[in-house]
């Protein structure tokens, strides 16, 4: 048993080693930031984001780009590090706050009545080219 601990351990780290700034198969990133209100407020519960290439996912470098809204609704997206941002490319963004419920071991009903979770019908569009971007306020309603 100690053995598969000591292995995993070391997999781990091997993995994360080649996550780094250097490894070949990262993809620059540009920073993604905003702000998140519902119904005028902010969020009473993590608002999870998702950004979708519209172009659809690499096959040769997939990434996926997501993070979660701080308790005032300001957020930073996520590719390979925290706050890091997305690679270059046109994305549509999809939202939805569910929190997990620890003994079920699920999510609960979307609070936004997923009227924000399909990147078909997602309103939410912009363009990542060589800089950040600051996507400002996002004005979601449960309505």
């Amino acid at each position: 048993m100690r053995w598969m601990v000591l292995g995993v351990s070391a997999l781990c780290l091997s993995v994360a080693a080649g996550c780094g700034p250097d490894d070949p198969l990262r993809k620059e990133t540009f920073r993604v930031t905003g702000k998140v209100t519902v119904d005028g407020q902010a969020p009473l519960a993590a608002v999870q984001i998702e950004a979708h290439n519209v172009a659809g996912m690499d096959a040769q470098m997939p990434t996926l780009s997501q993070c979660e809204t701080n308790p005032d609704g300001t957020f930073e997206i996520t590719t390979y590090v925290t706050g890091d941002g997305i690679p270059a490319g046109d994305y549509l963004l999809t939202f939805s706050c569910s929190e997990f419920n620890a003994m079920a071991r699920s999510y609960g009903p979307d609070k936004l009545n997923k009227r924000y979770s399909n990147p078909k019908t997602s309103e939410i569009k912009f363009t990542i080219k060589d800089k950040s971007v600051d996507l400002g306020e996002i004005k979601l309603t449960t309505k």
